[in-house]
């Protein structure tokens, strides 16, 4: 078996592989890394900024207008805050370059991040539903309690909760914006969220506006269940999705499509297996075996593999390294049968029509 990892071990800026001896290539992968991290701090200062405010805003008016329900959505807001530091902290680590100790650099602490940011809402959300239970088991004489009461929210809760709503909504359209132009998951969690936020803001504005209409405590305290509900609902959600760069899954097969249509693109390549592809951060690393004819020699081996990665980083321009094992042509069938790993067209089919993943059809839209 020969083995090409080719020329793209990472650059010392950050989370970028060298390109292959291309210096133009290296310094636009490079410059694009900055501003990307420069964008998830521009996003992060600015997410501080605002929901620090709401945060205090709702977490004042709450307990100065005895509103669980706008408390809850303080700790929400409060959390926001948090994870955006967090975020500022992640900022800094992805231009940290890949050392002994982090071959692959520190694209993980993004998932990480967002883990943390997931534990902070169902954290706060737990704290807020076992309150509101008690309120609701006092409303309904299932339990009595020596600790004081609420009663009606004060009309201040009513003019935070109006003034929440817009400015959620444009924190969220601005963090998603930036997610997709950066390709940042953590950010786009973030926007989800900020949305999810804005929605569950509506809710706290008019269950409030109806406590005091019908001056009717239990209907508050039924809300403030309900944004508990949610808030926890959303974190289990964003907990459980980044688990899947941590655990090197995918969502999409369109890479193992584009990777298995470069190698067709080269009439000496044949019959790609084992493919494995996962990400870092927001960079592929890709790892497969080919087939190439059985005479050739060690230097025209090595010009094969070249091919192979510009035709992959031509369909995948985000590429974090890419190592390419060439074996001779007459290995056998057996041989490969032996390789129980990866993934080969065949294999590919099989899985797409088991779990209904549509990769072919993504075909016409380069990442």
């Amino acid at each position: 078996m020969i083995s090409d990892e080719g020329n793209a071990s990472p650059a010392r800026e950050g989370l970028i592989p060298e390109g292959g001896g291309h210096p133009d290539r290296q310094a636009l992968a490079v410059a694009a890394n900055r501003q990307r991290v420069a964008a998830i701090r521009r996003v992060s200062l600015v997410s501080i900024f605002g929901n620090g405010v709401l945060s205090l805003l709702k977490l004042l008016a709450g307990v100065l207008g005895s509103s669980l329900a706008l408390l809850g959505d303080g700790i929400d807001s409060l959390a926001d805050t948090a994870f955006a530091v967090v975020s500022l902290f992640t900022a800094k680590l992805l231009l940290q370059p890949p050392d002994a100790k982090h071959p692959w650099g520190y694209g993980r602490v993004e998932p990480i991040a967002t883990k943390v940011m997931a534990m902070l809402m169902i954290f706060g959300a737990l704290q807020l539903l076992l309150r509101a239970g008690s309120e609701l088991a006092r409303d309904f004489g299932w339990w009595q309690s020596a600790d004081s009461r609420l009663g009606l929210p004060g009309a201040i809760t009513l003019y935070v909760s109006a003034i929440s709503v817009p400015a959620k909504l444009l924190l969220a359209w601005y963090k998603y914006r930036v997610g997709k132009r950066i390709k940042s998951k953590m950010v786009l969690a973030d926007a989800r969220n900020m949305l999810n936020d804005s929605i569950l803001s509506v809710s706290v504005l008019l269950g409030l506006g109806l406590t005091l209409w019908t001056e009717l405590p239990m209907l508050e305290h039924l809300l403030a269940l309900g944004v508990a509900l949610w808030v926890l609902y959303s974190g289990g959600c964003i907990f459980f999705e980044s688990s899947r760069e941590l655990m090197d899954s995918s969502d999409s097969t369109r890479q193992y499509h584009l990777v298995f249509e470069a190698v067709a693109s080269i009439p000496e390549l044949s019959k790609p297996h084992r493919v494995r592809i996962r990400k870092v951060s927001n960079l592929y690393e890709i790892i497969l075996d080919v087939l190439a004819p059985s005479h050739l020699r060690l230097d025209e081996a090595h010009v094969l593999v070249e091919q192979a990665e510009a035709a992959i980083r031509e369909r995948i321009p985000e590429i974090f390294d890419i190592v390419v094992h060439l074996e001779p042509q007459d290995i056998g069938a057996d041989h490969e049968k032996d390789e129980g790993f990866g993934m080969n067209p065949e294999a590919l089919e099989i899985f797409e029509s088991r779990y209904g993943y549509q990769g072919k059809e993504n075909l016409k839209t380069r990442p």
